[in-house]
């Protein structure tokens, strides 16, 4: 209970519990058993940060326990954190399978610049810059914020912090959510939720394991 969680509702009727909670009572007590494989579906819906960390913790020593496990989530934050391999399934097809980081460095090797410029500042030279492959920008708040995709970072970089003299400048490596998005050509969320929803499918391999297959 306390690796869950749940200590304080130590005491409350399973009916009265939240969803997260009844969420965490579920995976407590299929961790009871310490299977070998545990299969997880959407395991952290419905959790708050803390409670989610939690479980995820769990999950952790369960596979350093030796154990194995598969999951299914519509959270890609929780499958590149979690996940030794990946299989991203998009209307009923592996649209790609691997290690995060693989997937990551074969479909979405550029890297993201977030910043802001004066609103009407030109963009044409950013544009044109050798590696940039995606710039979108949009007026915000008396400014206009500005999101670049680009292979060569360094040369973006010194445009954008020199004479473009932009602020709130962020660098960001691609994520799992930009695979997907490259892969499906929608966003994870708009497939999650629409009538042929995408879904990624995570196997956490033990130690031991030769791999999980998905």
């Amino acid at each position: 209970m306390a690796k869950m969680g749940l200590t304080d509702s130590r005491n409350v009727r399973v009916a009265k519990l939240s969803g997260g909670q009844r969420q965490r009572l579920l995976v407590g007590t299929a961790l009871i058993s310490r299977p070998r494989l545990l299969v997880l579906d959407e395991p952290s819906t419905g959790m708050d940060p803390n409670a989610r960390q939690e479980l995820w913790d769990a999950v952790r020593d369960h596979r350093k326990a030796g154990g194995t496990v598969l999951l299914s989530t519509h959270s890609m934050e929780e499958a590149e954190i979690l996940c030794d391999r990946v299989a991203v399934i998009h209307k009923g097809g592996v649209a790609a399978c691997g290690a995060p980081q693989d997937l990551i460095a074969a479909h979405a090797p550029e890297r993201e610049l977030h910043f802001t410029v004066p609103v009407g500042t030109d963009l044409t030279e950013l544009r044109g810059t050798a590696g940039v492959s995606h710039l979108d920008a949009h007026d915000t708040d008396g400014a206009t914020r500005v999101v670049l995709r680009t292979s060569d970072s360094d040369a973006a970089f010194a445009l954008v912090a020199g004479p473009l003299g932009a602020r709130q400048i962020q660098l960001k490596e691609a994520g799992l959510e930009t695979v997907f998005r490259l892969l499906t050509g929608v966003s994870f969320q708009e497939a999650a939720t629409g009538p042929q929803s995408g879904e990624a499918k995570m196997g956490k391999e033990s130690a031991q394991a030769e791999g999980v297959t998905a």
